[in-house]
């Protein structure tokens, strides 16, 4: 009885100490849900902090880059341009003569292709500047072409709806022979078998091109221009300005009329820039 008394007394005994271990153990007098929002607000804090560096580490490398692009920028100059070269002489062209804005998509400037001569079949050596401030549709041609016979139908359909319309353009229909196997006589054959008709606006010549003239259109248009399997036809404005169909290759007469009332409407230099209204205007005023 007594040793029981004992052993329940030292079981109590036993407790207490433990109990009292433990409390000396636990420094933090905060309760364990309170110790866990603390730990949270901490992890949030340094989270902040931590996004804080790297905003301003992101802002730092970005003033970096961009003085480094000012200073290149300002320490090297910019890259200087070729001027675009014209594949013949010519001052710089007016505001309707922009490629851009040609009917053809394309222009070839005034140059010694229009002086090269070649010969009618009335023997006259004359030149393309010959026929100077009017539409020349160039027809090159051989004898035995039949592409070219075929844009030659469509070229006298053309005609025949500018006489029957009664428009007032001058347009010069040159049938161009660049082969170096036809003869003068057969080509003089050739064209009074045709039996073309001229007018005083509207003009029919033949001739054979001298080998100057085709050098000179060849270098002026292309090494292709001259390509009669391709059906080419060659149009010079009223300024001397030349116009290839390119990959168009035969124009129908529809789109052969066109580009003539194209090249024939065109406005000049002086209307584009208003330089005629200004001088007409101070003209009045005198």
């Amino acid at each position: 009885m007594r040793i029981t008394r004992f052993l329940s007394i030292g079981a109590v005994i036993t407790l207490l100490m433990l109990t009292l271990v433990a409390c000396l153990g636990d420094d933090d007098p905060t309760p364990g849900p309170r110790r866990t929002l603390n730990v949270l607000d901490s992890a949030v804090e340094l989270g902040e902090t931590q996004q804080a560096a790297t905003r301003n580490a992101i802002s730092s490398a970005t003033q970096s880059v961009e003085q480094t692009l000012s200073a290149y920028q300002t320490s090297i100059a910019p890259p200087t341009q070729a001027p675009i070269r014209l594949r013949s002489p010519q001052p710089p062209p007016t505001a309707t003569d922009a490629p851009e804005n040609d009917i053809l998509g394309n222009i070839v400037y005034p140059g010694n292709w229009l002086d090269m001569p070649f010969t009618t079949i009335d023997g006259q050596e004359e030149s393309l500047r010959s026929f100077e401030g009017k539409i020349i549709v160039l027809l090159p041609m051989s004898l035995d072409c039949i592409p070219c016979q075929e844009q030659l139908a469509f070229a006298r359909e053309t005609d025949r709806q500018f006489r029957f319309d009664g428009v007032g353009y001058e347009v010069v229909y040159l049938n161009l022979n660049v082969s170096p196997l036809d003869e003068l006589d057969d080509l003089i054959a050739w064209a009074e078998g045709q039996g073309f008709e001229s007018t005083e606006q509207f003009t029919w010549v033949t001739g054979k091109a001298s080998p100057e003239l085709v050098t000179a259109l060849n270098a002026a248009f292309g090494g292709s221009a001259l390509n009669l399997q391709r059906t080419p036809i060659l149009l010079i404005d009223t300024k001397g300005q030349g116009h290839a169909a390119g990959a168009e290759g035969m124009l129908i007469s529809s789109r052969l009329r066109d580009v003539i009332v194209f090249y024939s409407d065109q406005a000049t230099p002086e209307e584009v820039s208003g330089d005629e209204t200004e001088a007409t205007e101070e003209a009045a005023t005198q």
